[in-house]
């Protein structure tokens, strides 16, 4: 019986360098931070342009979001699920009326109401952070200068936001971006963009908003229309 050859041995295995992954470090943190500093230099900027193009309607949806916090933070998250679930629902009908060749009547309407969700949260951000700016930088000799409120307010606001994101991980970070975005998209549905108050006042038979109070001549009107007997009585 011949001999079995000798099995050779196993090459050796080189090992695989353990790599470890990258921590966060200082330079990291300290990049982090910059771009947090960057972008509330930039909304701050984008905030300041918002206010002096458009302060009459700022301040409407300010107000709004001020004295109705509740009502316009329920109907931003209402807006916020509505809008998107509009756009989605629309796709399939869109693509159903391009099919029957009626129109792109669809893609319009959906670019529009996402143009309009964008823009819509955009200006809610920057007026709760004019909000915050009253608060805090709107008090002077000259009174309330909304631009300068909206330029360090929605800075301001964007740099907590933003290092409270760094610190908790993004967790208290994206809350209160939830909150203050709810509230001014909220102000912004509610005012249809700063355009009309809310609530709505009520017009008199002249055309002039009513202020709600007891009018003066108010018995002696109601004595115009009886007749003489009963007006003397």
């Amino acid at each position: 019986v011949p001999e079995v050859p000798a099995v050779p041995a196993m090459p050796e295995i080189p090992a695989i360098p353990h790599r470890q992954a990258p921590e966060r470090g200082f330079r990291h943190f300290t990049a982090e931070v910059f771009g947090v500093f960057a972008g509330s230099l930039l909304f701050g900027f984008l905030g300041l342009m918002t206010a002096a193009i458009m302060p009459n309607q700022l301040r409407q949806i300010v107000t709004t979001a001020r004295d109705k916090s509740m009502v316009s933070g329920m109907a931003g998250a209402l807006t916020a699920v509505a809008v998107p679930s509009l756009i989605i629902l629309l796709i399939p009908l869109s693509i159903i009326l391009t099919f029957v060749c009626i129109g792109l009547l669809g893609f319009p309407i959906m670019f529009l109401l996402g143009l309009a969700l964008v823009v819509g949260g955009f200006l809610g951000w920057i007026a709760v952070g004019t909000w915050l700016g009253m608060r805090l930088f709107g008090r002077g000799k000259d009174g309330d200068h909304i631009v300068r409120s909206a330029a360090l307010g929605t800075g301001l606001l964007s740099f907590i936001t933003g290092m409270l994101g760094l610190i908790s991980f993004g967790v208290i970070g994206a809350l209160i971006t939830f909150v203050a975005l709810s509230i001014g998209l909220g102000a912004v549905a509610l005012t249809q963009f700063g355009m009309k108050p809310f609530p709505r006042r009520r017009r008199t038979q002249g055309g002039t908003p009513s202020s709600g109070g007891i009018d003066p001549d108010k018995y002696e009107t109601v004595l115009g229309t009886l007749p003489p007997e009963d007006a003397t009585a």
